[in-house]
């Protein structure tokens, strides 16, 4: 059976650790990018790898870039594609969810920490339900993001 979050409050099964509100999300994903950890390890593997194809193929396709092409590019990768790829991603998050039976899932924005966030409200995911809802967009935008550099 789920938990509820009712059944949290319970201090004899469960112990608060940590809560963090959202003005202090930033602070603490930047901390725990920083931590050595599996998860962390495979993260960061995998945007070295990435990044590895991405400049290998565009080595073997480049030749000459006038600096208006370059200029062109790098706002395609640094401001249009990342606004384009929030809503995507945060739709990634928003599947898994519905796929564990969350109810009011809520999405929000926070401008000035540059934060746009997906949660559940009332609901308590698993330690691997929390772990799939957290991947899933990263897993399948790198899939889709390979496959588009490797086949355009």
């Amino acid at each position: 059976m789920a938990l509820l979050v009712e059944d949290l409050d319970d201090q004899t099964k469960f112990r608060q650790i940590l809560a963090i509100s959202y003005h202090d999300l930033v602070p603490f994903i930047l901390d725990y990018l920083k931590k050595k950890s599996g998860l962390t390890f495979f993260f960061w593997s995998a945007c070295l790898i990435f990044l590895g194809i991405v400049l290998r193929v565009r080595i073997n396709i480049a030749g000459y870039f006038p600096i208006a092409d370059i200029l062109f590019h790098s706002a395609l990768g640094l401001i249009i594609f990342p606004v384009l790829c929030i809503p995507v991603h945060e739709l990634l998050h928003i599947i898994p969810y519905c796929i564990t039976g969350a109810k009011k899932i809520r999405v929000g924005i926070d401008l000035k920490q540059y934060l746009f966030y997906v949660t559940a409200h009332r609901h308590v995911a698993a330690p691997l339900q929390f772990r799939i809802v957290a991947i899933t967009p990263f897993l399948i935008t790198s899939i889709a993001l390979i496959f588009l550099v490797l086949s355009l």
